[in-house]
C-alpha cells in the first residue's frame, strides 16, 4: 500500500507545476491504477527513487507511468494510472486543452520525472 502513496506523492509534486492559465476550479482524479512489484524493498533500502513519465494524453484522460527503484538501482515496481481532468462545479470531465497538452508532453517517455 505504500508504494501507491509513493505514486500519489510524486504526481502530487508534479501537479503543482501546472501552468497558471488552468481552471482553479478543474482537478484531476485518478480513473485506473495498476501496480506490478518485481523486487522486495526492504528498510536497508531506502531511500527510493520514483521516475515518472506521460505515457499518453487523450482527450479527457492522461496516462503516467512510473517505477519505483531501490538504493541499488533494482526496479522494485512499474505502476501506470491514468488521471482524468475534472470541472468541480459541474462534476464532468473536461477536454485537455492545447496549453495542458504542451506542458504534459514536456514529460513524455523516455524523459522521466524524478
Amino acid at each position: 500500500m505504500r508504494f501507491l502513496q509513493y505514486l500519489e506523492d510524486t504526481r502530487s509534486t508534479w501537479q503543482r507545476g501546472f501552468p497558471a492559465e488552468l481552471p482553479k476550479h478543474y482537478r484531476q482524479i485518478v480513473v485506473h491504477q495498476e501496480i506490478d512489484y518485481a523486487a522486495m524493498v526492504l528498510p536497508s533500502h531506502l531511500p527510493l527513487i520514483i521516475e515518472m513519465s506521460v505515457s499518453a494524453i487523450g482527450n479527457k484522460s492522461y496516462t503516467q507511468d512510473y517505477r519505483i527503484i531501490d538504493d541499488d538501482e533494482t526496479v522494485a515496481a512499474t505502476a501506470r494510472v491514468v488521471m482524468v481532468m475534472l470541472d468541480n462545479v459541474t462534476g464532468q470531465a473536461v477536454l485537455i486543452s492545447e496549453y495542458m497538452r504542451e506542458w504534459m508532453s514536456q514529460y513524455a517517455y523516455p524523459k522521466l520525472i524524478q
